[in-house]
């Protein structure tokens, strides 16, 4: 699932927000270049992977959780604290931020330090790190939801208030709030579906694999025809999306399992790759904008248009970003500092 990350950050030409971004999709239409067909193609299947893949990244946290141990709250809040604030706000400051100005993340920016610190630390801008930050607010909030509602009823309320809150997120301006409401009820699915794992675990064949995943892929690219305008229209794409997330979650979860069972599971690059995880989430994606600024200082945008050069900058992202993410995680952990690797 971290290949998924590595991969759905490399597709992407422009990110522009309030606070700073970088704009060469907007660089490209100014100079009347066309954008390539392959990426055009790479960015459905980008858009394929997001349908699904930060859900499932919350969902597996909340089955991890509901298998914690009771902790007193200060303890459990400090242990949370430690392990997602402090990477957030170190690799923020000495990795994320400082690759993004040599980049020209903020060369068009007023006030640079307002743009950094509103953008970047309070999460109204754009930074992959933002996943650490709304999984410390869901570990606190569930800390009183696995506490207090315990009954069959109260989840079931609970999970129908969290689904409403998803929807209703969307309006919500506060990113960080909005991400936390977005995500929750995929937290607490995760949370409830450890309690009958085992069960679906035994009933998992490569045949109901292959059939959920060709439902989610069906629903995927059908849900890109639907219009919005009208509200029926706006409710079918609601429960279609809810639909193609749940599906898409348990098709990735499915793999796994099957995967699981096999001697795969126990090769050297799985373990490697389940070894660096955290590393290559911290610290790949930044990578990306320095790749897009050097190569566009080199070729200019209008290489962009060309189906070979596309693929390239593509695989290259993905090569260069994964592989400077494992020196660094390897690096730092020489040096020490595991809890930022």
């Amino acid at each position: 699932m971290t290949i998924l990350v590595v991969i759905g950050h490399s597709t992407y030409y422009s990110i522009v927000t309030e606070y700073g971004g970088v704009d060469y999709a907007g660089m490209m239409r100014a100079n009347g270049v066309n954008d390539a067909v392959v990426h055009k193609m790479l960015s459905v299947v980008t858009g394929a992977i997001y349908s699904f893949h930060m859900p499932l990244f919350m969902a597996l946290s909340g089955a991890l959780f509901s298998r914690n141990k009771k902790r007193d709250f200060l303890p459990f809040v400090k242990s949370k604290a430690q392990r997602l604030l402090l990477p957030f706000v170190v690799v923020a400051s000495f990795v994320s931020v400082p690759l993004k100005y040599l980049a020209g993340y903020w060369d068009g920016s007023g006030n640079i330090f307002r743009d950094v610190f509103v953008g970047q630390y309070l999460i109204q801008g754009n930074t992959h790190l933002w996943f650490l930050v709304t999984l410390f607010c869901e570990f606190v909030i569930f800390y009183f939801v696995k506490k207090y509602c315990i009954g069959r009823k109260s989840k079931c309320l609970v999970l129908l208030l969290l689904f409403v809150l998803n929807v209703a997120a969307v309006k919500i301006n506060i990113i960080l709030l909005r991400n936390v409401l977005s995500f929750s009820v995929w937290f607490y699915a995760g949370f409830l579906f450890e309690e009958i794992r085992n069960n679906f675990n035994g009933k998992i064949s490569a045949v109901k694999f292959l059939s959920l995943s060709a439902l989610w892929a069906a629903m995927f690219l059908s849900a890109r025809y639907i219009q919005h305008d009208a509200l029926s229209a706006q409710m079918l794409h609601i429960i279609l999306s809810l639909l193609i997330t749940l599906s898409g979650i348990l098709s990735c979860y499915s793999f796994c399992v099957l995967l699981n069972n096999t001697r795969t599971s126990t090769s050297k690059p799985v373990r490697f790759l389940c070894d660096y995880s955290l590393g290559i989430y911290l610290y790949s994606d930044t990578f990306n904008y320095n790749i897009l600024y050097i190569f566009v200082s080199l070729f200019t945008v209008q290489v962009l248009s060309q189906n070979v050069c596309a693929l390239l900058l593509y695989v290259l992202r993905i090569c260069v970003t994964f592989s400077l993410a494992v020196f660094m995680t390897w690096f730092l952990r020489k040096m020490r500092f595991k809890f930022i690797a």
